[in-house]
């Protein structure tokens, strides 16, 4: 044991009602001589690789860098392999006690996109100066529930709207979930029109991110072959705030639009652009 580990097990023991020596005739069991051996000696934790791919999504924050983070969608839920002991286990013989509560489970494998949604697509679009593939996710609605259409916020992906389908799902069946990536970010590219990918600086201007949304739901309006756009409720997170702020104030998916709610948004940026809107629910 360090000296850290010893003088933490001292601290705690200090606290613990003295117990009286065994008597000299006393046997102690050979599993219990076992165990404590194993205390002594500091396990290591369990060792995982980490691809390429889900590297980057470590440190994404929706509250900082707008340009800089890029998660893999496909991997955002992943989680590494393996079983880590609690810290307390080294010092209160608690591993048989650990063992037996990670015996059975299964393997923490990434959870795919599609437990949560039911299709993903990629929309080109060809616009004047760059090709714009975007990436989105989708629960269809019934064909007369709404379309709730989610942008996330910076650093993040469609992904991070996951969950939230699910339990909309649960109260609303009727509903879809429509959930983008913006540029920069998840599987959406940029290309030029010669076709080369764009990297970083990725342009974040607030009217493209929220030409990107709207062209997004039309383009999957047309491939979906809808008789008609559904009724709409926009819903942003963080920086997706002020991007569907932007596209109801513009009137940019008509009629069809309800509402828009936004979660944790940068608050002045966002009422700098509210009080343009006028005959939608803001919530």
């Amino acid at each position: 044991m360090s000296d850290f580990q010893r003088s933490f097990a001292r601290a705690k023991l200090a606290g613990l009602p003295f117990e009286p020596p065994l008597a000299e005739n006393a046997t102690v069991e050979s599993g219990q001589d076992e165990a404590q051996e194993e205390i002594d000696e500091v396990q290591p934790l369990p060792e995982f690789e980490q691809d390429e791919d889900s590297s980057s999504t470590s440190s994404a924050s929706s509250a900082s860098s707008t340009g800089t983070i890029k998660p893999n969608s496909k991997h955002l839920f992943a989680r590494p392999d393996g079983f880590v002991y609690p810290f307390y286990a080294f010092f209160f013989n608690l591993f048989p006690l650990a063992m037996e509560l990670n015996a059975g489970r299964r393997a923490l494998d990434p959870l795919p996109w599609n437990d949560y949604f039911n299709q993903e697509y990629y929309l080109e679009n060809i616009r004047h100066g760059e090709i714009v593939i975007h990436h989105v996710y989708i629960i269809p609605p019934a064909p007369k529930g709404p379309l709730f259409i989610c942008h996330h916020g910076a650093g993040s992906s469609g992904l991070s709207f996951a969950l939230f389908a699910a339990e909309l799902r649960k109260l609303l069946p009727s509903c879809g979930v429509l959930s983008v990536d913006a540029r920069g970010h998840g599987d959406t590219v940029v290309k030029t029109p010669e076709g080369q990918v764009r990297g970083e600086p990725y342009d974040l201007n607030l009217d493209l991110l929220g030409l990107d949304l709207a062209d997004a739901v039309r383009l999957l309006h047309a491939k979906l072959e809808w008789p008609h756009l559904p009724d709409m409720v926009l819903v942003g997170h963080s920086l997706g705030g002020p991007v569907v702020t932007n596209v109801a104030l513009k009137g940019a998916l008509g009629s069809s639009l309800l509402g828009y709610a936004v979660l944790d948004v940068v608050e002045g940026r966002h009422l700098n652009i509210q009080y343009g809107v006028y005959g939608i629910t803001m919530v």
